[in-house]
């Protein structure tokens, strides 16, 4: 067992808990100061922690390579939600 899918994986978890102190102090402001935030403290830290924790942890645990496999594909599955639904708006 090796130490990085673990501090990959470790490294996503202090992605998420940044996300959840980001979603907790919203700043009272303009709103492109709020629309800055929402994106540098909440939206970026969540996907990277979604991506490095959901796709490296069950690696981490030596999960079987298909249980691996699925869950990056769960991992990545928010981004391609995202960029069809960006193409549909243009």
């Amino acid at each position: 067992m090796s130490w990085l899918p673990w501090a990959i994986s470790g490294m996503g978890a202090v992605f998420l808990v940044v996300a959840g102190v980001g979603y907790c102090t919203r700043p009272d402001g303009p709103a492109d100061a709020v629309r800055i935030h929402r994106v540098y403290r909440v939206l970026l830290p969540l996907v990277l922690g979604w991506v490095f924790f959901v796709g490296w942890f069950p690696q981490a645990l030596d999960a079987p390579w298909l249980v691996a496999d699925i869950c990056r594909l769960i991992a990545l599955a928010p981004a391609v939600v995202f960029f069809a639904a960006r193409r549909r708006t243009r």
